[in-house]
């Protein structure tokens, strides 16, 4: 038996966890009763890969109904590589929650004790990972698994704009949301330690190291007949005697707390599992069920006669609830606790229940059909929802309708109405580039024709809290620069240093310039009505737009995105960057992160779309729609979520 067994007696390992688990040592367990949260220290000789622990972790949850499992791997220094990076980044995206979704692309280098993280992201995004100290969690995942320090750095490489477009419009939210998470992760045990020696008692001072998961208190409350043990609720009021002569409803245990040979049990529990089957000889059955009050279960063996078990046979069905009185023995087959009862009461449960005057009726609901998203069978849905008093129950499972028949039964019985429907995933093959109201009108330009190329910078990535440093742009005629426009912008607050870093752009540079309306009103005086190009649009029309409803600017213009057009025209290229895009089409070097450096070299850009659309036969807005819908392949695209009724 390895140390997991001791401390998760319960769970049956694999064979594949079993040669994992063999192998671990030094193992020390701690739990967090309040919370129902377990970690586990381990050393291992070998390497585990993250997604391995996981499986397990989730594993181990699941049987004991924790909150969370956490196994805390341990190696020898000789055994850390750079190869490992990869596995750190995992475990990042689990610990540190601001970080999810950065690090989606990256590229590293290690050299000496210094390892640098370039990813693709920019406009505050570095500013956010330092702020939750990114970096420093990269490096104590390492100190804390190998005992290795490593100094790490964060960079940008590229335009986060071209990654996530839609980012802009959510980051405020998102940072609002990430930093509670982050604080709620701090308090939790799986931030590693920050300094180069053990953490502080207090940095656990939830949690009580354990020898086994078993022997830690349960709740066990009474309050007016019903009794609060484990995860369920008991209402004795009305016991019915079925087997046995009648007892004494006192001093329940709760069933971790039976761990070897007890005497004068009193048991609470629900029924699932029984079996029957007859001995080898034939002249006895071997009844077999557990109870469970959602916090462990036991099971109750007992081999007899027909006739001796008959009360049992007759009485005992899965689902029911009742309290066992008798004594518990280690069954010699299993070596495990057993339950050997005396008397068996049935008795009712107390469920959660909706107590609104006006019933509600949920439209949105998963089932377990929804992998990963729901645990819930179709048929207790239908029948959760009936005992709550609703009229009818929406299932909208993720891309399937496996739940229909299950439901379908279930609500015949009851009389109850299921709504079917689906979460659907679709796509926009329509494959748009141009984008706003009134299109029509537009839809006619030929590439020759006249259009805005602009570019902005900002104070950060957040529409709704960062605001306009500079606007650059060009005028096209016949695919030509014929006019230009260049303007900073105070934005009224401090540019964060890392994006000073990144533009050039500092505070003395715009403390004299126009404010964000005054800059925003001459840029939409040069465009005029034309059609306004940017590269991933969605973000720089975010700031103008935003600027235009709170000074009440007329905007109407309609916008392209040379990013979309780029994903068609270039299918070869894996990453449509501005710089990666000059590179492609042999245009000259520019001072990226420049508003009118990066509206100049766009404008060069897009003569090159333009003339590779030239080439498929296209010449001006319409054809050029035409041709990317008709060649749109739905499973390149992104995916959308739809709920569909029925």
């Amino acid at each position: 038996m390895n140390k997991f067994e001791k401390i998760f007696s319960k769970y049956e390992q694999t064979g594949s966890e079993r040669a994992i688990l063999d192998t671990a040592h030094d193992v020390v367990s701690r739990v967090d009763k309040e919370r129902r949260v377990v970690e586990v220290t381990a050393s291992f000789d070998k390497i585990v890969k993250k997604q391995t622990l996981y499986a397990i972790e989730e594993n181990l949850r699941a049987a004991y109904d924790l909150a969370v499992v956490r196994i805390l791997p341990r190696y020898k220094s000789e055994l850390w590589s750079p190869s490992y990076i990869p596995e750190v980044m995992l475990e990042l995206n689990r610990v540190g929650a601001i970080s999810r979704g950065f690090f989606n692309e990256y590229d590293f280098s290690l050299e000496d004790n210094k390892i640098s993280i370039k990813i693709s992201w920019n406009n505050g995004g570095i500013e956010l990972l330092y702020s939750a100290k990114t970096n420093e969690i990269i490096s104590n995942i390492i100190f804390s698994e190998f005992g290795l320090r490593f100094e790490v750095e964060l960079t940008q490489e590229g335009e986060y704009r071209e990654t996530m477009p839609q980012i802009a419009e959510q980051i405020a939210e998102m940072e609002k949301i990430a930093r509670q998470q982050q604080r709620d992760m701090e308090r939790s045990m799986s931030v590693r330690p920050t300094e180069d020696k053990p953490p502080e008692e207090d940095k656990f001072s939830n949690f009580e190291h354990i020898s086994t998961l078993n022997n830690s208190d349960v709740r066990v409350e009474n309050e007016g007949g019903v009794w609060h043990i484990g995860g369920k609720h008991f209402d004795i009021s009305s016991p019915e005697f079925i087997i046995g002569d009648e007892f004494d409803i006192v001093n329940p245990t709760p069933i971790r707390n039976i761990l070897g040979p007890q005497k004068n049990l009193v048991v609470f529990g629900e029924v699932f599992g029984v079996e029957t089957k007859e001995t080898r000889r034939g002249d006895k059955l071997i009844l077999t069920f557990a109870v469970t009050d959602k916090d462990s279960s036991i099971y109750i063996k007992m081999a007899q006669s027909k006739e001796q078990l008959e009360p049992y046979l007759q009485n005992i069905k899965d689902g029911m609830t009742v309290i066992i009185k008798g004594y518990s023995k280690i069954d010699t087959f299993d070596n495990e606790p057993i339950l050997v009862p005396s008397a068996v009461a049935k008795i009712s449960q107390k469920y959660r229940m909706d107590t609104a005057e006006e019933k509600r009726v949920e439209l949105h609901c998963h089932t377990q059909m929804s992998q990963m998203d729901a645990i819930i069978a179709p048929a207790d849905l239908v029948k959760l929802a009936h005992s709550w008093g609703h009229k009818a129950v929406a299932i909208t499972d993720h891309g399937n309708v496996q739940a229909y028949p299950l439901a379908m039964s279930a609500a015949a019985k009851l009389g109850m109405k299921v709504i079917y429907g689906i979460e659907n995933y679709y796509v926009d093959d329509t494959a748009r580039v141009l984008f706003g109201d009134s299109l029509d009108e537009y839809m006619s330009t030929p590439f020759d024709g006249e259009y805005c190329v602009f570019d902005i910078e900002t104070t950060g990535l957040s529409v709704q809290n960062c605001n306009i440093t500079e606007i650059g742009a060009v005028l096209m005629k016949g695919n030509e620069v014929i006019d230009r426009f260049n303007t900073f912008s105070n934005p009224g607050e401090p540019i964060p240093g890392n994006i000073t870093e990144l533009t050039g752009i500092t505070d003395e540079m715009v403390a004299d310039a126009p404010d964000n309306e005054t800059a925003v009103r001459e840029f939409l005086k040069f465009a005029g009505k034309r059609i306004l190009v940017a590269h991933n649009a969605s973000f720089d029309i975010s700031f103008i737009r935003k600027v235009a409803q709170t000074y009440r600017i007329e905007f109407t213009n309609p916008y392209m995105d040379t990013v979309a057009m780029s994903r068609y025209v270039n299918p070869e290229l894996t990453r449509h960057k501005l710089d990666v895009l000059a590179k492609y089409f042999n245009l000259e070097e520019f001072n990226h992160h420049r508003a009118c450096d990066d509206a100049e070299i766009l404008s060069k850009i897009l003569v090159c779309l333009f003339k590779k659309l030239r080439e498929e036969g296209a010449s001006n807005i319409r054809e050029m729609q035409q041709l990317m819908s008709e060649r749109a392949d739905p499973l390149k695209l992104r995916p959308y979520h739809q709920i569909l009724l029925v």
